[in-house]
């Protein structure tokens, strides 16, 4: 485990230290929101100027586009490995960096009575204290013998159970395959393809296997994190969303064992409004993993259709309520999503009241990156620049990555919302600003780090004017920046949502 001590050497904060360890992360410039506040009165100093992480186990410093540099041992750098009793300096003020290399808590598995460190367990403090504290290999024992039968008898009490099912191009009835594995009442959104139908995708479009379970049909999306695939589970003949992890961010074996482990603990939340993970493996040091395939496409996307690229109120009233129970049954779980966007909502096809369902997606994959030795700005990175997810997070899980709370989750919902019904952050920045990120950009242009942290939301009236002021009341306030202005969990939150959707005949 890594400790990485900021000492102050020369400037106004002489002799102040900070400790930052594990995934920790620092943000430095003369804003009152920083961690390190610096330089004041100093104009050499940007009011976010630089960030300090540890990560991979490595400490890293990154300029934030600061307007005069960072620099390490008098060297002008954008982004920097640091080594023991390196000097960084922002404008006047000097920083020596010490690091020390410290030994993990050794934890013993309940079960098989193996040694593993801390670092590779991916559990919770409560589990430590409380609970069983189990290896990878005994948590997949356990997890086989007992998610199976509680999946099975929830399913069974909604009536799920003895479906039949047909394939989606030619109608034959597929219900045996369908339910090869014993999961189709679990996924009742699912479409599923037969056999003949599957031959013929084979021949009229690019295809190719990965391992011997899942035929790959084409690439549906991008991100930071990986490339998303629609596949065929080839026993079933289920589509499915087959998404594989860039190489870069499980370049450590330690890693690969926190993620699968964040993925079998997190497939337990079961929930209309999350979407479900199926199967996971590694294909050739590359790291895959399946979830239902959402065919209604995302918030984007059904925004892009609309005049205006905006949502009618009750449309987007709808789509957070969804939300926010998926929310609720992750924050009782114990889990917290930290990149709640637009991007990370699937929508089912609408129903007969013009409605579909819609599901959390990626709400496994923040709090593994944590558990794995990244922080926020490997959330939000795309390309190797910002994407817009950080208009989303809110102050709290800027300042706090690692030990934030359910309420950033609900911060983030409220943009959202906000920006359904406007088309619009609740700051005022450009999408292009995030296009020209890491391209020669002006660095008199402010960092959306220092926008999000201190710029006050603008009313939602301000953006829209055709909306009730009961709804604007509620969304301004789940903006706040202030935590105790907020909404406190997401169970009041919704509560506020469905009162104005009832008062105004939108149910």
């Amino acid at each position: 485990m890594l400790n990485m001590t900021i000492e102050v050497v020369e400037g106004l904060q002489k002799g102040k230290e900070i400790t930052l360890d594990s995934t920790q992360s620092m943000i430095i410039g003369r804003s009152k929101s920083a961690h390190l506040q610096i330089g004041i009165d100093d104009r050499l100093i940007s009011r976010t100027h630089c960030i300090l992480e540890i990560r991979h186990g490595k400490c890293v410093v990154t300029d934030l586009n600061s307007r005069n540099g960072t620099f390490v041992n008098e060297t002008k750098i954008n982004s920097q490995v640091l080594n023991n009793m390196d000097e960084i300096r922002v404008g006047s003020t000097r920083m020596r960096v010490i690091i020390e290399q410290k030994e993990g808590k050794i934890l013993i598995c309940s079960a098989c009575g193996g040694q593993l460190p801390e670092d590779e367990t991916g559990v919770h403090a409560r589990e430590v204290e409380h609970e069983d504290v189990l290896c990878t290999r005994c948590w997949k024992i356990r997890l086989d013998a007992t998610v199976r039968v509680e999946c099975s008898d929830f399913f069974a009490a909604m009536g799920l159970k003895g479906k039949t099912y047909t394939c989606g191009k030619c109608q034959a009835d597929v219900s045996n395959s369908a339910d090869f594995d014993g999961l189709a009442c679990e996924f009742p959104d699912s479409t599923y393809v037969c056999p003949e139908c599957v031959k013929a995708m084979r021949k009229d479009t690019q295809t190719y296997d990965l391992d011997e379970y899942y035929l790959v049909l084409k690439e549906i999306g991008r991100g930071g994190m990986g490339v998303v695939y629609k596949a065929i589970h080839k026993d079933t003949g289920r589509i499915c969303a087959l998404k594989k992890i860039h190489p870069s961010a499980m370049d450590d074996p330690k890693n690969i064992k926190i993620f699968e482990r964040e993925m079998m603990v997190q497939s337990r939340v079961v929930h209309p409004n999350l979407v479900r993970i199926m199967d996971k493996g590694i294909v050739s040091r590359t790291y895959y993993f399946v979830m239902e395939f959402i065919q209604g496409g995302s918030v984007p996307s059904l925004m892009n259709t609309m005049r205006g690229r905006v949502l009618p109120p009750w449309n987007a009233c709808a789509i957070a309520v969804n939300v926010l129970n998926g929310l609720s049954a992750l924050h009782c779980g114990g889990f917290i999503h930290r990149d709640i966007k637009p991007s990370n909502i699937l929508l089912t096809p609408p129903k007969g009241d013009g409605l579909g369902l819609a599901k959390i997606c990626d709400y496994g994959l923040a709090k593994s990156f944590v558990k794995s030795g990244n922080s926020f700005l490997d959330i939000t990175k795309t390309q190797g620049g910002f994407a817009g997810s950080v208009m989303y997070m809110s102050p709290e899980i800027i300042k706090n990555f690692k030990y934030a709370k359910p309420t950033v989750d609900l911060y983030s919902t409220g943009v959202t919302l906000y920006f359904m019904l406007t088309g619009k952050y609740t700051v005022n920045i450009s999408e292009e600003f995030f296009k020209n990120m890491g391209k020669g950009m002006s660095p008199m242009q402010r960092h959306p780090l220092d926008i999000v942290m201190e710029d006050a939301p603008i009313p939602i009236l301000n953006r829209r004017l055709d909306i009730p002021e009961s709804l604007a009341a509620i969304v301004d306030k789940s903006v706040s920046k202030d935590i105790a202005n907020g909404f406190q969990d997401a169970e009041e939150f919704k509560a506020a949502i469905e009162a104005v959707m009832e008062s105004e005949g939108w149910k």
